[in-house]
């Protein structure tokens, strides 16, 4: 059941990140700042840490935060293996580097920092509902 949470959550949201052919720095639009940190446009996020801000790149929070992220992107049953631990230093990695962000100036930015608060909040879902009970007993239903 969470594979498929996940492949629904992770699925809808690609359909929003789509990408445009353009090689050249992609732009966000502020007012569908709705995506998530997914594949390209995970990349496409870096591309704007190191070439519109380069200082958030030196920082620690933003290699912890993109490693976290790149494991949910690439392996997320290893993702969903996080420890407690583990989850909550990215949620605090996750605040130092919104901080950061929110000094950068323009629209981008914005969106930029709205879409990595969507990434955060999702990720916090599933780990959430990773330890959930199942919803169902298998061996309580009964087939007729």
């Amino acid at each position: 059941m969470l594979s498929v949470l996940m492949a629904v959550t992770v699925g809808t949201t690609s359909v929003e990140a789509t990408a445009s052919n353009d090689d050249t720095l992609k732009k966000v639009n502020p007012t569908s700042a709705r995506k998530l940190l997914t594949k390209d446009v995970e990349k496409d996020f870096s591309r704007f840490a190191e070439q519109k801000a380069a200082k958030l790149v030196q920082y620690n929070e933003y290699r912890n935060v993109m490693q976290v992220v790149a494991l949910f992107n690439q392996a997320p049953a290893q993702f969903l293996k996080l420890n407690a631990a583990q989850q909550d230093e990215f949620r605090g990695q996750v605040a130092k580097l919104d901080a950061r962000l929110s000094r950068v100036r323009g629209a981008e930015a914005q969106a930029w920092r709205q879409t990595l608060s969507n990434t955060a909040h999702t990720m916090n879902y599933l780990w959430k509902h990773a330890t959930a009970e199942p919803l169902v007993d298998p061996m309580e239903v009964q087939i007729w």
